[in-house]
């Protein structure tokens, strides 16, 4: 893939945006991935790309959550370790998807996930600020 003018013209006011809309709200990357494919990334690279940019944000983000003392440590490590085996297996297997399959597996994947990130509270449930430690907190984190 060769660098153009075209494709920075894309890629950078959509790569700003999704930073924007992540430090916000969280879901950014449902404008940064869509971005990166139309700036003509392979999906799988877009996937990566996207992956490695949204680490520096959840990075900069947990830093500020345990110095302001927001996270419950016994309830985020076994989190932690379900997220870092799962991302291990889902890069597996995206590997494993035709470069095409792929791209149809993410216009509807990247669509759900839009509706879900735009009604965060379509459930209608006020959730406590401190979240209590237990087996079924541990099950649903």
């Amino acid at each position: 893939m060769e660098t153009t003018l075209k494709s920075l013209l894309i890629l950078c006011p959509l790569v700003f945006l999704g930073g924007f809309v992540d430090a916000i709200g969280g879901g950014g990357g449902l404008v940064t991935l869509p971005a990166y494919m139309l700036a003509g990334l392979p999906a799988h690279l877009a996937i990566a790309t996207n992956k490695l940019s949204s680490t520096g944000g959840t990075l900069v983000t947990a830093i500020r959550f345990i110095k302001e003392r927001l996270v419950s440590f016994p309830l985020a490590a076994p989190c932690v370790i379900c997220a870092f085996f799962g991302s291990f297996f889902g890069a597996r297997l995206s590997l494993l998807v035709d470069e095409r399959h792929l791209k149809l597996i993410l216009l509807p994947a990247l669509a759900v996930a839009a509706f879900f990130v735009l009604n965060k509270n379509m459930f209608g449930k006020e959730y406590p600020k401190e979240a209590a430690f237990s087996k079924k907190t541990v099950l649903i984190a």
